[in-house]
């Protein structure tokens, strides 16, 4: 899967500024969670956390947080706590390749005895090289 950077603006902190984003964002946001796989839900969660932090109505938050709940369940990523998953998202960080890179021994020498580079070891722990965004 291909993973495409998404320029999330950040949660307000004042609980009555409500987000509103622009059309091309939410496009951008719609195109990024339709790509999460079921194991790999980071891009929907993303969708959904924008939600939850800019819901009022207590019983659809509940809802929200419900969903994002079953999303972290079937997620491969079970290295941390679902609250502590929800604030590495929320803060732009990829939960996934975090927890990748704490199960994967980083990679000591290449075939010819060198250290690999940083491209070389993001190749060999998580086999795309690609990004997160």
């Amino acid at each position: 899967m291909t993973t495409t950077s998404v320029d999330v603006p950040p949660t307000p902190d004042n609980e009555t500024e409500d987000f509103s984003p622009t059309p091309e964002q939410a496009a951008a946001l719609i195109s990024h969670a339709l790509q999460a796989q079921f194991d790999e839900p980071e891009p929907l969660v993303t969708l959904l956390l924008i939600l939850f932090d800019n819901e009022h109505e207590p019983d659809l938050k509940q809802a929200i947080r419900e969903m994002m709940k079953a999303a972290f369940d079937n997620s491969i990523v079970h290295s941390i706590a679902f609250d502590e998953y929800l604030e590495a998202i929320r803060q732009g960080r990829n939960p996934l390749e975090e927890a990748r890179a704490r199960a994967s021994p980083e990679p000591d020498t290449d075939l010819d005895g060198e250290r690999p580079n940083q491209h070389q070891a993001q190749l060999l722990t998580n086999g795309t090289g690609g990004e997160y965004g």
